[in-house]
């Protein structure tokens, strides 16, 4: 989480007008420095879930997932969607549902990072709307 973070701050946070800079940057350092956002059991995590890779056979029942190029030891709640809570059965604490909020609000800069990464202006631009879009005020 931390060179996650480190990377938005140096890279992405330049990019942003400076009222939502300034956001972003209240939001990530009041989220790290809780203590409780960390005091979680690891897990293995998919690290990419999302709907479009879980794949599923309407015919018969069978559901897949794809895609573990980012999989790794970590947060639970970094890949339990809203969507998967109610089969979810593992432990749930008292920041479970912040961080997951707070992981999801994160996902644009993935975008902004990759674009910025492969000098592929379009995702870049697209990824800050959506960073915008999710924190400007």
């Amino acid at each position: 989480m931390q060179a996650f973070t480190d990377h938005i701050m140096e890279d992405v946070v330049p990019l942003l007008n400076a009222p939502t800079g300034n956001s972003v940057t209240r939001e990530i350092t009041a989220f790290l420095g809780e203590k409780q956002h960390f005091d979680f059991q690891p897990v293995l995590i998919h690290g990419d879930l999302s709907p479009e890779h879980i794949l599923v056979n309407k015919e018969t029942g069978e559901i897949g997932v794809i895609d573990f190029g980012d999989s790794g030891i970590g947060d639970p709640a970094y890949d339990v969607m809203d969507e998967l809570m109610p089969s979810y059965g593992g432990q749930i604490d008292g920041s479970f549902q912040a961080r997951q909020r707070f992981y999801r609000r994160l996902a644009p800069f993935h975008s902004v990072l990759h674009g910025v990464a492969t000098g592929d202006e379009a995702l870049v631009s697209d990824g800050l709307r959506e960073v915008v879009a999710e924190f400007g005020e």
